[in-house]
């Protein structure tokens, strides 16, 4: 029976979906989750995710089972691990990586039909897709053809009352109130030395005009080893701003940022929770492609912001431009030391306007 054949029969199907990746990533699924959740009602819809992104999915509606994956393990743990999984029986296994080695061990699964994307080992594949575009879209191509559109095929994520009732005793600990406007800056992006990374004195500059200008309070949000930078840019602000960095659990900070008004960082996954949560975000993005990794926020109020550079975006370059060789050991790279405060100020404020019609005064 071909795949069409089989997937169009009115029954209950076992789904399992495979994506290695980080915060990000993971809330990039949610599309397609959402998509087999309302075409496939009945059916089980289980992932694997890398271990350290597990809660992302958590209590996700429509996920039976989480499957936390070591992703750096050695082939043997990988070996068993996929091997295990075969006792499920599944129907349909979706690979969701451009990866031969996850094509391979999705084999030992014994899925029914394996969906997955071109790489070297798609001959063992069922079906085989393009992965063009936007991650969102690109991934979601893996099964467009055989579902239909749900909610704009917009990211989600959602946090359950327990989780709603600690990060607002822990904003109302640290004197905001619900009634306060709340900018979160997101000054990391989970790698050392990143080429992604903003400079340090124009977050602290752009944290004071805004919190002057519109009242805000302002959050920093991080993981325990971007504290000290943090910390570097709240020693250079005039106003007065909170740090959660370290101090929360994802969940806890998931629920923080849905009760936020605005998000600013660089590409990393707190900007895309941001967006699966409705929140509008200014994406400071430089060595990377907009349009691969930008934000995703079918309504419109989210921006990418970006210098125009010839060698950008390099991270997508081969060969490398002349440039690189400069960025690659000396930070901040190029494109994030022209992105100045007036540039990245002036696209807040059209967001701000946008979405909650703030004025441009003072």
């Amino acid at each position: 029976m071909d795949f069409n054949s089989f997937i169009n029969q009115k029954r209950k199907f076992k789904f399992l979906i495979i994506r290695d990746g980080l915060i990000g990533d993971i809330t990039f699924l949610t599309p397609i989750i959402n998509r087999l959740k309302n075409m496939f009602s009945d059916s089980v819809i289980d992932v694997v995710v890398s271990s350290n992104s597990e809660d992302v999915l958590k209590n996700y509606p429509g996920v039976r089972r989480i499957f936390p994956l070591k992703s750096k393990a050695g082939l043997l743990y990988h070996i068993k691990f996929f091997f295990s999984l075969r006792k499920e029986k599944y129907d349909v296994c979706l690979i969701q990586e451009v990866n031969s080695h996850y094509t391979l061990m999705s084999l030992l699964i014994s899925a029914k039909y394996r969906v997955g994307f071109k790489n070297k080992a798609d001959k063992y594949l069922d079906i085989i897709n393009d992965r063009k575009g936007h991650a969102v879209l690109a991934e979601l191509g893996s099964v467009s053809n055989w579902t239909e559109v749900v909610n704009e095929d917009r990211t989600t994520l959602f946090t359950t009352e327990d989780e709603d009732v600690i990060s607002l005793k822990l904003l109302s600990d640290s004197g905001i109130s619900e009634k306060d406007f709340l900018i979160v800056l997101q000054v990391g992006c989970s790698e050392e030395n990143s080429p992604r990374e903003w400079l340090l004195n124009y977050y602290a500059e752009l944290a004071d005009r805004l919190a002057r200008k519109f009242g805000a309070k302002i959050i920093f949000t991080g993981v325990k080893s971007e504290m000290e930078k943090i910390s570097k840019v709240q020693s250079m602000m005039k106003t007065s701003s909170t740090s959660f960095a370290g101090r929360t659990d994802l969940r806890t900070l998931f629920s923080i940022i849905k009760h936020t008004h605005l998000v600013i960082g660089p590409d990393t996954g707190t900007l895309h929770v941001a967006n699966a949560f409705g929140v509008p975000t200014l994406m400071l993005i430089g060595y990377a492609d907009p349009l691969d990794t930008g934000v995703y926020d079918p309504d419109g109020y989210s921006k990418n912001i970006h210098v125009e550079l010839d060698c950008l975006p390099c991270k997508f370059k081969n060969p490398k431009p002349q440039q690189w060789e400069i960025c690659k050991v000396k930070k901040p790279t190029l494109c994030m030391e022209m992105l100045s405060v007036d540039i990245v100020e002036k696209e807040v404020i059209e967001i701000l306007n946008k979405k909650y019609n703030f004025s441009d005064a003072n």
